[in-house]
């Protein structure tokens, strides 16, 4: 009698055990993938970058880079205009059409960031790639820098600064 209570037991809490790993749906699954493009920039790199403070004839110009919910907008060298990039959903995967709408971008969370692409695979994109925020000390202070970075390499190419003033300290 005891013997039979006891196999009885462990029957029911192996049954209930094995069932309540299996049942758990977050066992045994890899990272779940996003189905569709970002509807919104994150709140960490929106804002306006600037970059490569440089002077000609005298005139300061920067690399301006702008980043709100919906929209992507840039001003390299000379400019005196951003140029505005709406973001756009796709399902995934998307790597781009080849014929429509040339002034859309995309973007995806991936890698420790943002990758942002152009809508139009056949055209290349001055702010195309990866994009992160950093920390950085200027003057005893720490401040935010946006910076684009290799995925595979995580160093950074290039590096965006919160104002106009700390961008010409850094690229004297």
């Amino acid at each position: 009698m005891k013997l039979t209570k006891l196999v009885a037991l462990v029957l029911v809490t192996t049954s209930v055990g094995s069932g309540a790993v299996l049942s758990n749906p977050m066992i045994g699954q890899a990272k779940r993938r996003p189905k569709t493009t970002i509807k919104t920039f994150p709140k960490a790199i929106r804002g306006k970058w600037y970059a490569r403070y440089y002077k000609m004839a005298g005139k300061p110009y920067y690399h301006e880079i702008k980043f709100t919910p919906k929209t992507a907008s840039w001003k390299l060298n000379v400019g005196t205009n951003l140029v505005k990039q709406p973001l756009h959903a796709h399902k995934l995967p998307f790597h781009g059409s080849k014929t429509s709408q040339h002034q859309w971008v995309y973007a995806i969370n991936a890698h420790d960031g943002t990758n942002v692409q152009n809508w139009n695979s056949t055209i290349t994109l001055p702010m195309a790639g990866y994009w992160r925020t950093r920390t950085k000390k200027y003057k005893g202070h720490k401040i935010k820098t946006l910076q684009r970075f290799n995925p595979k390499t995580k160093k950074a190419s290039d590096v965006y600064y919160p104002s106009k003033k700390i961008a010409s300290y850094y690229h004297k």
